[in-house]
């Protein structure tokens, strides 16, 4: 069985420094996330119907410094619907099928071996293909014709008592794009998402069915990173990018420093001011 997958991901990380390239896993918040399943059958009719469910899950990045990371590297996400998806399609003379998703989750194929890293263009960075898995099962009962053409097609029928079950492992998901925009105001990282995965219920009958899942996922988490000190855009050179950053952050003695900014407090007493400026022209001439 295939999905055709495809995921639009934009991710607003709001962090306040890190020490060069960073892990961090960031939550799915549920109770902004969300996801319609759309399951359509044609047998006789084409009849579709849909159900929405929560999501949670995580997905862990590397981000280097905060004030222009100039890359991110994907390490792994996982994105899980919390309640059933109960689908009914009335075919009317022709029969039912009811059908109920549990425990839908999809994840990067390859945990452990993290995407290469991606160059951000401005704030947007793009992984294209990035391969996935699913777990899950579709379980259902499906009656009179409905029932006639699922068997045609080489499948079951199921039961009121003995519902017939599709293991959503066996679904072969095409890669998913994964489109990020990064910022970094504050010391909380939101992450907002669109998520698109449709395609034939069957490969060898295409025009069977096709089921689809369409929805926004959100992540809200405060992340406690190491600074990055005197070097700002994680680049291990301490350049003109950095004075340049420094200058921006500049805001004297007793203005308590915030966001990104943190990372030009080099000598971590919580503004920027001369003294800053000071350490960072000794790293320059140091190199």
């Amino acid at each position: 069985m295939r999905a055709v997958a495809k995921l639009a991901l934009v991710i607003g990380l709001l962090i306040p420094s890190a020490a060069s390239a960073t892990e961090h896993q960031l939550t799915v918040d549920q109770s902004l996330s969300a996801v319609d399943v759309e399951l359509c059958i044609n047998a006789v009719l084409s009849v579709c119907d849909s159900d929405s469910t929560p999501v949670t899950g995580s997905i862990t990045l590397d981000v280097p410094c905060p004030l222009a990371p100039a890359s991110v590297t994907l390490h792994d996400f996982e994105f899980a619907t919390t309640q059933d998806v109960v689908l009914h399609l009335d075919f009317s003379i022709f029969g039912l099928l009811d059908a109920t998703a549990q425990n839908v989750v999809i994840r990067y194929a390859n945990p452990g071996t993290p995407m290469p890293p991606t160059p951000l263009a401005g704030d947007m960075a793009q992984y294209v293909s990035v391969p996935v898995t699913a777990t899950g099962q579709l379980t259902y009962v499906a009656t009179s014709a409905v029932c006639s053409g699922l068997m045609t097609a080489g499948m079951e029928c199921g039961s009121p008592g003995n519902p017939a079950v599709l293991d959503l492992s066996t679904f072969v998901l095409d890669p998913v794009d994964l489109v990020a925009t990064l910022s970094f105001p504050d010391t909380r990282v939101v992450l907002a998402s669109a998520l698109s995965v449709s395609g034939p219920l069957l490969d060898t009958v295409p025009d069977l069915g096709t089921f689809s899942a369409n929805g926004s996922i959100v992540a809200d988490e405060f992340l406690d990173a190491a600074c990055c000190d005197v070097d700002m855009t994680g680049g291990d050179a301490v350049n003109l990018t950095d004075h340049f950053l420094f200058a921006g952050c500049l805001a004297g003695p007793g203005n308590t420093v915030t966001g990104g900014c943190r990372c030009a407090d080099i000598d971590g007493d919580d503004d920027v001011d001369l003294s800053d400026f000071a350490e960072l022209q000794v790293a320059v001439s140091s190199q």
